[in-house]
């Protein structure tokens, strides 16, 4: 099933490419399992220039496996990042510290000259404690991608 589902992200990336378009998966934590195994084998049966990574950093979290681990692995194939954290495994109320070290995240920004979206994604689940209103949320996120990520 792998080869075939790599085979075709393969051709799917070929004719957006020609069309104009890049071709990113996203992943989740299914994707991330078993030593991110499924992401791998994508990576490995697709050419760079047909797919690129949207790298989910707190699915990866989820799945096992150390974002900046998997950032410098797959460095150039991904081409967007969605940020969120959490706190001992709970989404958080606002973007900030957390389970996820994002300094390291920025320094790889740095080190490697990755010119692609930072996507926030502020979502609660069951367990997020709800203290403040959604706009002081949003401020605090937005202070803390100042101070961490310079932009």
């Amino acid at each position: 099933e792998l080869a075939v589902q790599g085979e075709y992200l393969d051709k799917v990336g070929a004719v957006l490419r020609e069309q104009g378009l890049t071709f990113v998966t996203h992943n989740h934590t299914p994707e991330i399992l078993n030593g991110a195994r499924e992401t791998r084998s994508n990576l490995r049966l697709t050419r760079p220039e047909n797919m690129g990574l949207c790298v989910d950093t707190h699915w990866v979290l989820r799945g096992g496996e150390s974002p900046i681990g998997l950032l410098r692995e797959w460095g150039s194939r991904v081409k967007a990042l969605h940020l969120r954290n959490s706190t001992s495994g709970v989404w958080s109320e606002s973007f900030g510290p957390g389970d996820i070290d994002h300094k390291e995240i920025a320094a790889w920004i740095r080190q490697t000259g990755y010119a692609g979206p930072l996507i926030v994604e502020l979502a609660y689940e069951a367990a997020t404690p709800r203290t403040r209103p959604l706009r002081e949320n949003l401020r605090l996120g937005r202070e803390y991608i100042r101070e961490v990520f310079g932009c």
